[in-house]
């Protein structure tokens, strides 16, 4: 069992940073807070990532399936 990234654990306040512009050769930047939650599952063998983003056009959870919107 790997403690690797035990340190990661628990629930913590992130920034994030995201080009404004995707492809076009924009270097601006939008600037936004979130969440970001870790535990471990089976038995500390794995563990699971949890991402709450507050954008400016919203609050939505990062998912492997896509975007989620919160309520």
């Amino acid at each position: 069992m790997s403690q690797d990234f035990d340190f990661q654990i628990g629930s913590w306040r992130v920034t994030h940073r995201r080009l404004r512009e995707r492809l076009v050769g924009s270097t601006d930047l939008e600037i936004f807070t979130g969440t970001s939650t870790m535990r471990p599952v089976l038995g500390g063998s794995g563990n699971i990532e949890d991402n709450i983003l507050h954008i400016s056009t919203g609050t939505y959870r990062a998912s492997p399936s896509g975007r989620s919107i919160l309520p």
